[in-house]
């Protein structure tokens, strides 16, 4: 594993109680010339090694002085990484021990790898991540089903940095569903995904006095809008019957109908009949929606009689 270097890319706004116990638990992992990158969003207040005790040879802070948000913050971490391993993590993420391990294992048996990441599990309560047993030796298995290959960037993404350059990196223009986006633009790619299968990232939801992330004080008028963007990007680049466009396309629709806003995704699909794939779930979504009335229908006859 010594031919391996990862650098470990983890965007950060006002969230410093969270990222010290982020940085911190990833620090007994590396090794050799692994390195941490915290990108700092926050314009209006700078972060020092000082202010948390780390090493400088280890952990580098810089500041984001290009384009704001999760993207942007992002893309200036991995400009400024000097392996040809990214790996992103959130400040709220627990890295489960062993994962650089296993990683760069994955990396030794796949060396056509070209992205991948790790399934994950929630968590709610602090006391239980010290309990996680510990992995060893996993690797991570190819992706063979489409709709898989949607890797999120909490979920221990890891990019080979030529192909991240070669793809234009994150989409500055969106504050979330940005992973998504690239993951499908790699697929276009046919890049080589591989995939965990156990979680090895625990994604934070214990409520803490912190700002909370940057994906999520995004608008949700503006989340549904991306994740139309990117499913409308996937139809230039994919055929309709790709499992990544579908499972683009059914996140769209499951989101929207699931924060009320079903009304905004109809519209949305009837403009867009023309594509196949959204003609097919506008006919899925009557045929649905005539079954419900039907339902409500019997229910109040049985009701009233």
């Amino acid at each position: 594993m010594k031919d391996i270097s990862i650098s470990i890319i983890i965007p950060t706004y006002q969230r410093k109680v969270l990222l010290k116990r982020c940085v911190e638990q990833i620090l007994s992992q590396i090794c050799g010339s692994d390195e941490i990158i915290v990108c700092n969003d926050d314009r209006n207040e700078a972060l020092s090694h000082e202010l948390f005790g780390w090493d400088r040879d280890i952990i580098r802070i810089i500041e984001n002085n290009g384009p704001r948000g999760p993207s942007g913050t992002r893309n200036t971490g991995a400009l400024a990484a000097k392996n040809n391993i990214l790996l992103f993590m959130d400040d709220d993420d627990f890295m489960r021990s062993g994962y650089i391990n296993s990683l760069k294992s994955t990396l030794i048996r796949h060396p056509n790898s070209d992205y991948g990441g790790s399934n994950i599990q929630l968590f709610s309560s602090e006391t239980a991540l010290d309990e996680l047993p510990l992995l060893n030796n996993e690797i991570a298995e190819l992706v063979t089903r489409p709709a898989e290959r949607l890797i999120g960037s909490g979920c221990g993404m890891w990019f080979n940095k030529a192909l991240f350059l070669d793809l234009g990196m994150f989409d500055i223009n969106l504050n979330n569903t940005e992973d998504n986006d690239i993951c499908m633009r790699a697929t276009a790619r046919k890049a080589n995904c591989h995939k965990f299968k156990q979680p090895w990232i625990y994604v934070n939801r214990v409520q803490h006095k912190e700002m909370s992330s940057l994906t999520n004080i995004t608008p949700l008028k503006d989340k549904i809008q991306n994740w139309w963007k990117v499913y409308e990007k996937s139809r230039t680049l994919l055929p309709f019957y790709n499992g990544v466009r579908i499972t683009l396309l059914e996140r769209f629709i499951r989101r929207s109908v699931r924060l009320g806003y079903q009304s905004k995704a109809l519209k949305t699909l009837l403009y867009n009949a023309k594509d196949p794939l959204t003609f097919i779930a506008l006919t899925y979504w009557s045929f649905m929606s005539f079954q419900n009335l039907m339902t409500h229908i019997k229910s109040r006859i049985q009701y009233w009689y």
